[in-house]
């Protein structure tokens, strides 16, 4: 959306419906919507997103403080290696993934305490179903390979509360405290 100059425009495109059998599409800024885009807004969507638009910079704003908050409380945690932020940038933080030894037993661990987490693309894209075509082979990309291999989602959204991030560091503590 943020390629578009107006996202109201967007929105009304998304849920405007074209003719029938026309094949049309609208252009703005170099992208394209077209009639047979299965990602297009029925009326009540477009509804629900002009009423949360207004609220998306202050979810991020929360997300972002809450990504902070984990940096701070889980700086020298175990193994973990947390993500980093590029020197000027502003980051919305849609996932807060870690680097850790075994992700799956560390998800097992929080899972037995009530905390969710994810798996977020746990095979290198060259791996993938969508990929094998290329036919690159396990090991052709060793560092995607590891990285890959490593990383765990923690919960964070909008709206978190500052004794849900404290219990999901306090688990994660404990877990590599010897549980």
């Amino acid at each position: 959306i943020a390629m578009f100059a107006s996202v109201p425009s967007v929105i009304a495109a998304w849920r405007a419906p074209f003719p029938r059998g026309t094949h049309d599409h609208i252009e703005e800024n170099g992208c394209t919507i077209t009639d047979d885009d299965p990602s297009r807004l029925d009326a009540l969507q477009a509804v629900v997103l002009l009423h949360k638009l207004p609220l998306l910079e202050g979810w991020n704003q929360h997300r972002r403080e809450a990504a902070a908050t984990y940096g701070r409380m889980l700086d020298g945690v175990g193994d973990l290696r947390l993500p980093e932020l590029a020197r000027g940038a502003c980051h919305v933080w849609h996932l807060y993934t870690v680097r850790t030894a075994d992700p799956d037993a560390l998800a097992s661990y929080l899972g037995t305490r009530g905390i969710a987490t994810g798996r977020h693309y746990p095979d290198s894209v060259h791996l993938s179903p969508a990929y094998r075509n290329l036919g690159y082979e396990h090991g052709a990309f060793p560092v995607a390979e590891q990285v890959a291999s490593s990383t765990l989602s923690l919960p964070i959204f909008p709206g978190i509360r500052e004794e849900q991030l404290e219990h999901v560091v306090n688990a994660i503590r404990a877990a590599f405290d010897g549980g």
